[in-house]
C-alpha cells in the first residue's frame, strides 16, 4: 500500500458483537495459533496458509478503513507529476479516491471510515463524508506504519475485524473486499498484494505492531516482509490475487478508460 494513513473523536462506541478470540503475548499484542502450510485455491485466486481451516463465525463485525491524503497539487502522487503535472496528478488522486469510496460504500458490505491527512479541513473530505455517510477521522502522526497501526487499533475497539486499504488501486472492487471479509471469518489476517511488491489491502482480526514496524514503505519488499511477519506471529492468513496500484508513470497503463487523467476533474 503506497497511499497515505488516534482516532481523534471524543468517544468510541463499544462494539456489541463478541470479542476477538485471541491469546495474549508478551509484546502486548495478540496472535493466533497454528502451523504454517500452503494450499493454493486457484479458482479463487487465493492462497491459504494454515493447516487448520478454522471455524467460520456466523457473524463478523468488520470496519473498512480508507486512508487518503488531501488532493493538493504538489503534495500527492508526486511520482506521477513528471507525466501528468502537479494538478493532473492531484486530479487523478481525487478521482481514484472518489471512485473507490463510491464502489465500497454502494456495496454496503461494511461501515466505511475515511482516515485522512494532513487534517480534516479539506472540503473534498467533508463532501465525501456527507455524500456517502462516512465517518471521518484524522490520521495519527508518524510514518505510514504508525498511522495504519493506530487506525487498526481504534477500529478493533468497535468491531471484530478491520480492513485497511489505500486509494491507489482502481481494481479493488466490492467483490475483492467481499473475499477479504469472507476469509476473515476463518482467519487472523488477509493480504491483498500489489503487483509492485506492496499491498493494496490488509485485513486483521488481531493486532501486532510487528506488522508495521521497520517496513520500508514504498519499496518492493513490503508484501514479502508482511508475509514474513505473519509467519513469525504464527497467525492463520489468506492471500488474495495481486492487483495493480497507480504510483508511477508506467502504472498508468493499468487505469480503466474512465479513469484516464484526461477524464479527471481538477481538485479545488
Amino acid at each position: 500500500m503506497k497511499t497515505c494513513f488516534t482516532d481523534r473523536s471524543k468517544s468510541l462506541r463499544k462494539r456489541s458483537e463478541a470479542p476477538i478470540q485471541s491469546a495474549n503475548h508478551s509484546d502486548g499484542c495478540t496472535a493466533g495459533q497454528g502451523t504454517s502450510s500452503t494450499n493454493t485455491l486457484a479458482d479463487q485466486g487465493m492462497t491459504i496458509r494454515h493447516d487448520d481451516p478454522g471455524e467460520a463465525r456466523p457473524t463478523l463485525a468488520v470496519r473498512t478503513l480508507i486512508f487518503a491524503r488531501a488532493p493538493v497539487p504538489g503534495q500527492v502522487k508526486t511520482r506521477l507529476i513528471p507525466a501528468l503535472g502537479a494538478a493532473g496528478a492531484a486530479a487523478l488522486h481525487l478521482r481514484l479516491m472518489t471512485d473507490l469510496i463510491d464502489r465500497l460504500s454502494t456495496a454496503a458490505l461494511t461501515p466505511v471510515e475515511l482516515w485522512v491527512t494532513p487534517n480534516l479541513s479539506h472540503p473534498r473530505f467533508a463532501d465525501l463524508a456527507h455524500r456517502y455517510a462516512l465517518s471521518l477521522h484524522q490520521q495519527h502522526a508518524g510514518d505510514l506504519g504508525q498511522r495504519l497501526a493506530s487506525g487498526a487499533r481504534a477500529a478493533l475497539t468497535r468491531a471484530d475485524a478491520v480492513v485497511l486499504i489505500g486509494t491507489d488501486c482502481p481494481g479493488l472492487s466490492a467483490e475483492y473486499l467481499g473475499q477479504a471479509i469472507e476469509q476473515l471469518r476463518r482467519r487472523d489476517a488477509v493480504l491483498g498484494p500489489a503487483l509492485d511488491g506492496g499491498y493494496v489491502l490488509l485485513g486483521l482480526r488481531r493486532l501486532s505492531h510487528r506488522l508495521f514496524e521497520g517496513i520500508p514503505w514504498g519499496g518492493a519488499e513490503v508484501a514479502e516482509l508482511t508475509r514474513q511477519r505473519l509467519r513469525e506471529l504464527n497467525w492463520s492468513w489468506s492471500e488474495l490475487s495481486p492487483l495493480a496500484d497507480i504510483d508511477r508513470p508506467e502504472d498508468l497503463a493499468h487505469l480503466p478508460p474512465g479513469l484516464h487523467p484526461a477524464c479527471a476533474t481538477p481538485p479545488n
